[in-house]
């Protein structure tokens, strides 16, 4: 049975965020692995152990696991996940605390990584709904006149990584709770610790993307961003 494991860095001052992120864990439509579920907490004023008492009981092969840590930023956190995630996982996944997945989102990336890729990436919506994908130059260059290899499994493409990570450097593409990669292959790829604002994402996707040869992505959004919590991302802007 694959083993997947799901980081998710954890630094937030209010209840409800984590619970609605580890409840669409939860309700992903894949039962044939098992699923681990690493809350780092970065020192969070707000204790996740609560967030997960009173989140949904957790299918039978889904745990949920806090690994607590010194606060260094969302970058170190995700560093500790990963670290951890290599010893066991297949296949690593990030979600943020205040993002949830769609319920095909991890069947997708198993789907279209089993098929051969290295990294999996899905487009993503705002907390308005609005995906991120139709109003980039990589949408009109890759997905409405795609010049690349043909759809492998259903709404997912494919595209070599170094003209993945090309794409990357000229915008953002890929937000990192739709991120999923093989452990094996790329385990050891890590965050920059010195970025701490923003911007620690965006390197770390065109290093997983340089040290692919196959990096696959759907153009369905599979990630809803929230906008009520700690927002790195959000506030970068």
């Amino acid at each position: 049975m694959r083993k997947i494991a799901v980081i998710i860095p954890y630094f937030q001052r209010e209840a409800g965020i984590l619970g609605r992120a580890l409840a669409s864990v939860f309700a992903q439509t894949i039962a044939d692995a098992e699923i681990r579920i690493l809350v780092i907490d970065d020192a969070s004023p707000f204790d996740p152990v609560k967030e997960i008492e009173a989140a949904p009981t957790p299918p039978a092969h889904i745990k949920v696991e806090i690994l607590r840590r010194e606060n260094g930023g969302p970058g170190a956190a995700r560093n500790t996940g990963f670290a951890a995630a290599a010893q066991f996982a297949d296949l690593i996944a990030m979600l943020d605390s205040d993002d949830t997945w769609r319920p095909s989102h991890l069947k997708r990336a198993v789907d279209a990584l089993e098929a051969g890729a290295d990294v999996y990436f899905s487009d993503h919506s705002n907390a308005k709904g609005e995906p991120h994908l139709p109003a980039t130059q990589f949408q009109r260059r890759i997905v409405d006149e795609p010049a690349i290899e043909p759809t492998i499994v259903p709404f997912v493409r494919t595209c070599p990584g170094k003209l993945m990570a090309e794409c990357a450097a000229r915008e953002y593409l890929a937000h990192t709770s739709s991120i999923v990669y093989r452990a094996a292959k790329l385990g050891g790829v890590r965050m920059s610790t010195a970025l701490r604002s923003a911007g620690e994402d965006h390197l770390f996707f065109m290093d997983l993307c340089l040290a692919s040869d196959l990096v696959v992505f759907s153009s369905e959004s599979e990630v809803a961003l929230g906008d009520d919590g700690v927002n790195i991302y959000v506030n970068a802007f």
